[in-house]
């Protein structure tokens, strides 16, 4: 006999199995990335360096835990997208990889609730700097630029651009 799952169910990934979702590799390979959830169910981005997938032994490691609760804090309007988009899933649902154009250095933009994050590995030293934290609302839709320069947005139906760098301001 089987048991119907109510959609409650379903959002909760009460499936019995979850699978890595959203995989892609970083610009220069190196890296595979994949959004999983975490002990509490949600979801985070995980790594594997690629020179450790022919080994059979690979050892996934978090490259961004949303671990300040800023996950859950989403506004109407991404809730709504969400669900136009079928994304029932808590934690983090998206990411974007972009090269910075210099050999080693790449960026990946995390959204986390309602901030933008960008991760720097410029071969020395490897950090995330929030470059938005919903001054003039929840961003909507952001993507790096082509040279990981920028990232755009979308706020109340204006575009934005804002460095990846923290300490800008949004034009």
């Amino acid at each position: 006999m089987s048991k119907q799952l109510g959609s409650e169910e379903v959002a909760a990934g009460a499936l019995g199995y979850v699978i890595p979702i959203k995989t892609a590799f970083s610009p220069e390979g190196d890296l595979l990335t994949y959004l999983f959830p975490d002990s509490t169910g949600q979801r985070q981005l995980f790594s594997i360096k690629t020179s450790e997938l022919s080994g059979g032994s690979a050892n996934p490691t978090p490259l961004f835990e949303s671990t300040d609760g800023s996950a859950g804090k989403i506004s109407l309007e991404e809730q709504l997208r969400r669900e136009r988009m079928r994304l029932f899933t808590a934690g983090i649902s998206n990411y974007e990889w972009s090269s910075t154009g210099e050999s080693n250095h790449h960026r990946v933009l995390v959204p986390v609730g309602d901030k933008l994050f960008v991760y720097t590995d410029d071969g020395k030293e490897k950090n995330y700097e929030a470059v938005y934290e919903s001054a003039l609302g929840s961003a909507i839709d952001p993507h790096l630029s082509p040279d990981g320069s920028n990232v755009a947005f979308v706020v109340k139906n204006d575009l934005y651009v804002t460095s990846a760098k923290a300490g800008s301001n949004p034009v």
